[in-house]
């Protein structure tokens, strides 16, 4: 479960700064995901299949 400490921006302002601050957050983490992935493939590690999903859920 992820989990976020602080406090939110609540202009504006701040929201503005906050996405000047860090303009690319979003593609780095998938950046990131995406060459974990390609190391793990490299090693030759199994791909493990999602499980089905229960129908109850909708």
């Amino acid at each position: 479960m992820a989990t976020w400490q602080g406090v939110r921006p609540r202009t504006y302002g701040e929201r503005l700064r906050l996405a000047l601050h860090m303009p690319f957050a979003a593609q780095i983490v998938t950046a990131r995901i995406r060459l974990q992935g390609i190391r793990l493939w490299a090693r030759r590690l199994p791909i493990q299949p999602r499980p089905d999903q229960p129908e109850e859920l909708t």
